[in-house]
């Protein structure tokens, strides 16, 4: 499993490149163009708080997912080497980097427990970022189904009413 191709991952960076490309300019219009010109700086502060800790919670939560599974995965693994004890198969299943260098120092079965290793870490990693998908998928379902659209009979009603707005400046 180790040692195939990048070109899965790139084309995954890339659309998500391409869907955070377009979908941060549109969110932070939609929550700019809510609020007067008066508030813009409250829309700002709202906006950057949520993309904010939308990242730190994405990275939390998908992170979480992929040690859980890496510690679960090797752990599996490792039940067929008899010769290693409890604190040694912990320290092996914490992280990809701990088993690794351990391995150096196990003796013939370490070249294979590094492999496990890299394994685990690379599937456990496949889990965590499908996961992302998901919910990257759902949330833009979500978007599509609830997020209010403009509606040119109501601008056309508000502006024959004589309601003022104040003006915002084009966002470049």
């Amino acid at each position: 499993m180790t040692g195939g191709s990048y070109l899965p991952t790139g084309i995954g960076l890339l659309l998500f490149g391409l869907g955070a490309g377009l979908a941060m300019p549109a969110a932070t219009d939609s929550i700019m163009g809510t609020l007067p010109t008066s508030r813009a700086g409250v829309g700002s502060a709202v906006n950057d708080t949520v993309r904010e800790l939308g990242s730190a919670l994405g990275v939390a939560v998908i992170g979480s997912v992929a040690a859980t599974g890496y510690s679960g995965l090797l752990g599996d693994h490792l039940g067929r080497f008899t010769d290693l004890s409890g604190a040694t198969r912990a320290a092996l299943s914490d992280n990809v980097g701990a088993a690794l260098g351990m391995s150096r120092q196990l003796g013939r079965s370490g070249a294979e427990i590094a492999l496990l290793a890299r394994d685990a870490f690379v599937e456990s990693m496949r889990t965590a970022l499908w996961l992302g998908v998901g919910v990257a998928v759902t949330a833009t379902l979500v978007t599509l189904a609830f997020m209010p659209r403009p509606s040119r009979t109501v601008a056309t009603a508000d502006a024959g009413a004589g309601h003022d707005r104040e003006e915002r400046p084009a966002m470049s």
